[in-house]
């Protein structure tokens, strides 16, 4: 609700660099939609040590060029409030020695509260194993495209997930302890494992999604699931699930579930 005689007008701004970006978000107070030149990005934020990025309303980071793209290589957000990415690429490239349960792009709660974070039309772009001298690895989909553990100092809130590509990850995207979470429109291909996992939803709609294709590794021992659920190890249970319209193809003649 706006006070009388407030005025709120939106601002715009392009950067270049990742130190341009911080700045600019460092200095935004809501409203603003902050544009990306092509090249190379990464960003951390940590509300703990960065309060700035507990932002009062909405602040969207997006891509200059929608046709090629601005790339994120790595994205860390701690309690982060009221962001948005619209089309941006992230682009996971494997190096020796990363596990496979690696979340280059990853939110928490951390010591703050998670709330109101959006990705939408955007891509999750993954990389194989290689060099590991495990064939169960080697040449198949590593690490998770989108990690997200609500736990925190407060309870995550409002999680939005949509018009996504997931391509060559391990498992596409794990969501834990979140309140009011969406995963609509979104598809997932080539993965080793699962699709989507969820565990301590309270309230989500999986809607839309085409899931497919998966890319199994015969030796690792994987149980690929298109879509979990689990409570193991946790203290909470699923409530208010919703899944619909979701188109789930296994091709190829493997079998997922």
């Amino acid at each position: 609700n706006m006070l009388a005689g407030q005025v709120i007008s939106a601002t715009t701004i392009t950067v270049t660099n990742t130190a341009e970006l911080l700045a600019a978000l460092s200095k935004a107070v809501g409203g603003e939609t902050i544009y990306l030149a092509p090249g190379d990005y990464t960003l951390s934020l940590w509300s703990k040590t960065q309060p700035f990025s507990v932002f009062p309303r909405e602040v969207i980071v997006t891509s200059q060029d929608p046709s090629n793209m601005a790339v994120i290589t790595r994205l860390g957000l701690s309690g982060t409030q009221n962001l948005t990415f619209d089309k941006i690429r992230f682009d996971y490239r494997f190096q020796s020695g990363d596990p496979d349960y690696l979340r280059p792009f990853s939110m928490t709660g951390g010591d703050g509260q998670l709330k109101n974070i959006t990705i939408r039309n955007s891509v999750f772009d993954g990389d194989v194993a290689a060099g590991t001298g495990d064939s169960s690895r080697d040449g198949y989909g590593t690490a998770y495209g989108l990690g997200v553990d609500g736990r925190g100092a407060a309870p995550t809130e409002g999680i939005v997930i949509e018009n996504n590509y997931f391509n060559k990850w391990l498992r596409g995207g794990v969501f834990g302890d979140i309140n009011n979470l969406t995963v609509r429109g979104n598809e997932v291909t080539n993965v080793r494992s699962d699709g989507f996992d969820f565990a301590s939803i309270q309230t989500v709609m999986i809607e839309g999604n085409y899931i497919h294709d998966f890319s199994k590794s015969a030796g690792s021992g994987d149980h690929p699931d298109m879509i979990q659920f689990w409570t193991s190890g946790t203290s909470r249970p699923n409530t208010n699930i919703t899944i619909r319209n979701n188109w789930l193809l296994a091709q190829k003649g493997q079998w997922t579930q």
